[in-house]
């Protein structure tokens, strides 16, 4: 059973308040899921549901909000829940934008006081849900500001976003977070879809159609019309490592890269430490050229500055706690190795990688197994009762908590056809896919270093990616803004491309991740999908409407576009195929959407 808490204050005074947000969306999520009525229970009110397939109790404090962790705290002791997988908590965040939404296990109050008072009935390890509703600007304010009612402007970004949380919830009960607000982002921002063209035109859609009659034919959808670029898809890599080994020389080198090449692709720094660097494809370039298309627009992918890491993070050591906290938000972790000797001493006091890697993989290994057994625990005892669900989830945990003692990562289980939301709901740390970086010296960045083979070697026993660069030659190509020169420099090291561009590549490996194309006389744009993503759900990342009105998608593999000229050549050479909405995405294929709403 999942336990869906939403917060607020009771009583129609507070009913329209920003505070109420959580209250409002629990609302809809009862009515749209058709739940049972509410029934007063746990100092508060619960109305039970299914979605997909599983109980879902929602849950609304009766008490203010400084006192909610009352009823959510007598809710998950009498069904004997484990809050890291089976409590979810809808609030109000000032310090997202309104329509912004964020997803995270764990982690401090940040001065809300409903979660300040669950924290202290139910501790910290619960998925928090918050969602944006801006800030006034002044620290003084925030009280009055949170107890207000949405001014009229305010309402229809809210009501939009309500929407969207309640459609898109079972993403996020499968524990597919980033999916949830990656598809939160796109409905909330959407690229806007080029308007048909008129009848008669040169690529004009029929005016009629067998699939959707005379009045209203398919809609065609190369692509977008220029609207928001690079919408965030969720899929991001953790950079991590101790002190002094160059982890923030690589992310810098990374972000400073993607400011440079600004003028030709769009570059957002989502917050200090997070950036969105072009994931280099020339497959793209030679698309727009046939296509004659004057914007490129790449495909992204996400590079978070993860802190705070010291021996001892798994008992809170340092920033243990928020180091923890934020590497269970990504999807991957890319851990940065030193390989070399230096004037900067290593927090360890000498240069071992082997050992380096150990304090990393043993620090989150020991806060993967402390989760795990807290929850086998409770799952036993539920499962001797009779519980059908606790059974299930112990076809998981047991195997899981087996190779934790016994030293091994979470993703060296293998975990049988039927339970994978099951482990994905287990939010665990090692669980996660990673990429050894190996910083080592300027002088062997092209051969790597007897220290790189050791970690090349370590890395390929344990099924993890590896990447040698040298941070420090990776900061000074950042700094050259001319690509003739940047040639020149990598030429003069033997290098045919820079570190960055092999670190992005081997993170979208890592994450699984495929690139498909649309492209058309105005814009050539990749965009990035999950290998397996059916063509309905790929239409969906262009345009949410793309999705809901899938008709076909008109399908042409890079290597025809290529070889027949483009689209027309194609088209004439019979190398375009129409695929149905469960076909399975291909990379590189290159899709012109048929849709109608």
């Amino acid at each position: 059973m999942l336990l869906l808490v939403g917060l607020g204050n009771p009583g129609p005074r507070h009913a329209g308040n920003r505070h109420n947000i959580g209250f409002m969306a629990v609302d809809e999520i009862v009515r749209r899921h058709g739940f049972g009525p509410w029934r007063t229970r746990f100092s508060g009110r619960v109305a039970e549901g299914r979605i997909e397939g599983g109980k879902v109790l929602a849950l609304e404090p009766g008490t203010y909000m400084n006192e909610s962790g009352r009823a959510v705290g007598e809710a998950v002791r009498f069904y004997k829940l484990e809050p890291e997988a089976q409590v979810i908590v809808i609030y109000d965040e000032i310090d997202l934008k309104p329509g912004k939404v964020k997803v995270k296990l764990g982690g401090g109050a940040g001065g809300h006081n409903g979660i300040r008072s669950i924290d202290s009935h139910i501790g910290r390890d619960y998925r928090r849900v918050r969602l944006g509703v801006g800030h006034p600007g002044d620290k003084d304010l925030v009280h009055g500001y949170v107890l207000q009612d949405f001014a009229k402007a305010e309402v229809p970004e809210r009501d939009k976003l309500i929407d969207a949380v309640v459609a898109e919830l079972p993403r996020l009960i499968a524990g597919d977070d980033s999916g949830f607000v990656s598809r939160l982002a796109l409905i909330m921002n959407p690229p806007k879809p080029k308007p048909p063209k008129p009848d008669g035109a040169p690529g004009a859609g029929p005016k009629t159609d067998p699939e959707t009659g005379p009045k209203t034919g398919p809609r065609p959808a190369q692509g977008p019309a220029q609207g928001p670029v690079g919408t965030p898809m969720g899929f991001n890599c953790g950079i991590v490592g101790l002190p002094n080994v160059g982890k923030s020389t690589l992310f810098n080198a990374l972000t400073e890269t993607a400011a440079a090449e600004a003028a030709n692709y769009p570059f957002t720094t989502i917050e200090p430490n997070t950036g969105r660097v072009a994931v280099p494809d020339p497959r793209l370039d030679e698309i727009g050229r046939i296509s004659r298309s004057p914007k490129i627009t790449p495909t992204f992918l996400e590079f978070v500055d993860i802190a705070g890491l010291v021996r001892g993070a798994s008992k809170g050591e340092g920033l243990g706690n928020q180091f923890l906290g934020n590497i269970r938000e990504v999807d991957a972790i890319v851990h940065v190795l030193r390989c070399f000797e230096g004037e900067a001493t290593h927090v360890e006091g000498s240069i071992d990688p082997i050992r380096d890697a150990e304090i990393v993989d043993t620090e989150l290994l020991l806060a993967d197994l402390d989760s795990v057994e807290r929850q086998l625990e409770s799952a036993v005892k539920r499962a001797r009762g009779g519980d059908q669900e606790a059974k299930a989830k112990l076809a998981v945990l047991e195997p899981v908590a087996a190779a934790l003692r016994a030293g091994s990562p979470a993703r060296s289980v293998r975990i049988a056809k039927g339970h994978q939301g099951a482990y994905r709901r287990l939010h665990l740390l090692t669980g996660k896919p990673v990429l050894c970086v190996a910083n080592v010296e300027e002088d062997s960045v092209a051969t790597g270093n007897p220290l790189s083979e050791r970690i090349a070697e370590r890395a390929r026993r344990e099924g993890a990616g590896v990447v040698v660069i040298s941070a420090a030659i990776e900061a000074e190509v950042a700094g050259l803004a001319d690509p003739a020169a940047r040639h020149e420099f990598l030429d003069g090291l033997d290098l045919e491309e820079t570190g960055l561009d092999r670190v992005i590549r081997a993170g979208y490996a890592l994450l699984d991740l495929i690139t498909f194309f649309t492209t058309g006389p105005k814009e050539s744009r990749a965009w990035t999908v999950r290998r397996g993503t059916k063509a309905a759900a790929a239409a969906g990342t262009v345009h949410s409407d793309f999705e809901r009105g899938f008709i076909r998608a008109e399908t042409i593999t890079y290597d025809d576009f290529v070889a027949c000229g483009g689209e027309q050549g194609a088209k004439d050479a019979g190398k375009m195929r129409a695929e149905g909405r469960d076909y399975v995405v291909k990379d590189g294929d290159i899709f012109h959407f048929r849709f109608n709403v």
